[in-house]
This record gives structure tokens, C-alpha cells and sequence, in this order.
């Protein structure tokens, strides 16, 4: 039976749910909003499949990779509805070209967001473009497994810890499964997604609850001002947009990318810096501009990581295919100035407790704790650096 001592020792990817051949584990949210699992103790019957396949107890060697490459998917409307630069979509039309089937985060018709998988190429605009949420796996992993044994190709794409939890689930090599990671530096639960969109929605349009069924679309990373300049953009039914901020502005893309947000076990990853076992790595090629300015046009480039033979077949595929991929190798050490978290953790930050303590108790406005967490007051800066001086503590 898998025991979790702390939130630390979860990175919530549902794998030990998906093995349990009981059924009796299920995927539940804390008071932070972050998925975990529940054992029925009465009906576990002890088999240990779930202490295999989680990725927190498997430590799992480093693999160098095999090519650095930044790339641009050649077709501007594919890459324009990308987040950097188009490189998934290209892989993922080449698997289901062959065949195949392909898996990724969507989000469902309440927004919130899951792994689902896709056979056509029409299809594939809901798995395209970041969802800042972690995303519930759902039965994705057994999935992958009977399309394996049917002797379809399968592209799985999910984050370092979901990639590894899929590997560790499968137990063996699959010639016909290529897997994808995106860069991760954490992710968000869906529990604060959940209550800021509702925090949105029930300001702008009055009903909350009737707004979360009205066909909304969210897009985390609108580039019509720019790929830099990214907006989110949450647009209804009917073509309004509900809102459209700049991503610095925006509240809740602010405690993302501020660290404050994370799930626990995202500050001490055991999946990231290529030990998830992913064939590719994908990644926003931050630092284009000045690394290779012929790749640079504020219209997205992505960061193409390759750890396999396999991944360098499909690349090299998908790379020849109409419309192809153009691509250069370049350097890791210099994509990852730009792009740290392909290899390193960020510290918890001091303001973390405050915002969850205070989201988990619910009584205060949303908009003002996300504020407050965002914004300490200069007396509460001054105690933190204290503690965290006299503590030595990882909080920065």
C-alpha cells in the first residue's frame, strides 16, 4: 500500500490509481487544491503495484542528450496557435499519420484540465498551446498500454513526472510509444485554477457556475502581441473575450511564475534534468534573440531536446514531412541559461504558506490573498528574511 508522510512524496500523476487491479485507490484534492491518492485500506489486498510504479520511490539515472536543436514548425498557422514555436503538433501529425493515436492535457467542457487522447489531425488543436494545471491523467497510462498491444504508435506528451510515471506503469520498452516532455519548472493544482477562473467569471459576467458551462475557451499564451509579450485570454461561447491580460499583469499566471503556486513536490523534482526517460524534450527556446537571432522573430521558437534513437527517427520524420521543421543545433549549456528549468529546482517561496494557509481556509477574497501573497508588506518581508536567516530554510 503506498503511504505518503508528507505532500512532498506526491507529485500527483495518478499512476499508483491507474495500476491498483482493486480499484481502491482514488485521485482526491487537498486544501491546497492538489491531487493525491486515497487507499481504501479495507479492500487493498497489499500487491505493491503502486509503490513500483510511483515515480517519487523509483530514482531513476540521468541520460545525456543526444541533440539540442532549436526549431520552428514551417507552417505559421500551426505555430501561431502554438505556445513556442510548433514542434508538438508536427511530431503529432506524423504518429497519426502513421497510424497512431496521441495524448496530451486538454481541457474539458468546465475547463478543467485532463489528459485525453486524439486520432486526427482535427483534433489535435485541443492538446496544442501550455495549461498552466496540472492535469489529471484519468486512465490515459492503461490506455497507452491496450493501444500498444493493438500495434498502433502512440505519442504521449505530459510533464517530466507524468512521462516517467508512464514508463514506470508500462514496465518495458514499446517500440511504437514515443514520449514527449514538456519542460516543467512545477505546476499549479487544479483547486486555485478552479476557484480564480470562478473568481473571473463570477465578476464578469455574474454567474459562476452557469459561465463554467457555457463552451468558455482559455488560451494561457496568446501571442498576438508577441510570443514575449504573451496574453491569457479567456473568451466565451459567443467570440467576447471575457478577459485578456498581459501575462505580468495577470494574477494568477503572476503566482505561477512566481513559484508561489506549486505543488509541493515540484521545489524537490525527481523527474526533471532528463530522468523522466523521454524520447524528447520540448521547451519555449528562451534566449533566441540572442543566441541564435536567425531563429528569432517574436512568433515562438521551440527548444528541441532529443534522448533517444527513437526520438531521433520521429524528429527526423516529422522534420521531412509537408510542411516540415526547421531547425539548427545549438547548445544546452546555453539553451539553459535561458531555460533553467530543464535542470534545476526553484526554492519554496516565503509568501507560499501565507497564500495557501489562506486559500485553504477560504475566507478571504481571492483577488486580495493573491495580492497580499504577490505584494508582502514591507514588515512581513523583514520577518521572512529574518526567519529564513536565523532558520536556513529553502525559502527565498
Amino acid at each position: 500500500m503506498i503511504r505518503i508522510a508528507s505532500p512532498e512524496e506526491c507529485c500527483g500523476c495518478g499512476a499508483c490509481a491507474q495500476i491498483c487491479p482493486r480499484q481502491c485507490i482514488t485521485m482526491k484534492e487537498d486544501a491546497e487544491g492538489f491531487l493525491y491518492p486515497q487507499t481504501d485500506v479495507p479492500a487493498c489486498i497489499d500487491c505493491g503495484l503502486c509503490e513500483k510504479t510511483c515515480p517519487m520511490l523509483s530514482d531513476t539515472g540521468r541520460e545525456n542528450p543526444l541533440d539540442v536543436l532549436a526549431a520552428i514548425n514551417q507552417d505559421t498557422d500551426i505555430r501561431d496557435g502554438s505556445s513556442s514555436g510548433g514542434v508538438f503538433t508536427a511530431l503529432a501529425v506524423k504518429v497519426i499519420a502513421d497510424g497512431g493515436v496521441v495524448a496530451g492535457a486538454a481541457f474539458d467542457g468546465r475547463c478543467e484540465v485532463h489528459h485525453e487522447f486524439v486520432s486526427s489531425v482535427a483534433e489535435l488543436g485541443r492538446l496544442r498551446g501550455s495549461k498552466y494545471v496540472q492535469s489529471r491523467t484519468e486512465n490515459t497510462f492503461g490506455q497507452t498500454a491496450q493501444y500498444l498491444k493493438e500495434g498502433r504508435p502512440v505519442l504521449f506528451s505530459g510533464t517530466p513526472c507524468q512521462i516517467k510515471a508512464l514508463r514506470l506503469f508500462l514496465g518495458r520498452e514499446y517500440p511504437l510509444l514515443y514520449t514527449v516532455e514538456t519542460v516543467c519548472h512545477g505546476v499549479p493544482g487544479p483547486g486555485v485554477w478552479r476557484a480564480y477562473l470562478s473568481e473571473v467569471l463570477g465578476g464578469k459576467t455574474g454567474g459562476a457556475t452557469q459561465a463554467l458551462d457555457s463552451g468558455l475557451k482559455v488560451c494561457f499564451r496568446d501571442k498576438s502581441s508577441g510570443w514575449k509579450d504573451y496574453h491569457v485570454v479567456i473568451g466565451s461561447s459567443g467570440g467576447e473575450n471575457i478577459l485578456d491580460e498581459r501575462h505580468a499583469k495577470n494574477r494568477y499566471m503572476r503566482l505561477f511564475l512566481s513559484d508561489i503556486a506549486l505543488r509541493p513536490s515540484c521545489y524537490a523534482c525527481r523527474a526533471k534534468n532528463g530522468r523522466s526517460g523521454s524520447d524528447i524534450s520540448i521547451a519555449d527556446y528562451w534566449g533566441a534573440d540572442r543566441l541564435m537571432p536567425e531563429f528569432y522573430d517574436d512568433k515562438g521558437t521551440s527548444l528541441v531536446i532529443i534522448n533517444s534513437e527513437k526520438g531521433i527517427r520521429l524528429f527526423l520524420s516529422a522534420a521531412s514531412s509537408a510542411p516540415g521543421i526547421r531547425c539548427a543545433g545549438t547548445s544546452l549549456d546555453d539553451a539553459r541559461k535561458f531555460n533553467a528549468g530543464f535542470s534545476e529546482n526553484v526554492r519554496v517561496p516565503y509568501m507560499r504558506p501565507y497564500f495557501f494557509r489562506g486559500f485553504a481556509r477560504g475566507k478571504k477574497d481571492l483577488f486580495r490573498l493573491m495580492d497580499e501573497a504577490l505584494h508582502p508588506s514591507l514588515p512581513r518581508r523583514l520577518f521572512w528574511r529574518l526567519k529564513r536567516a536565523f532558520s536556513g530554510t529553502g525559502w527565498r
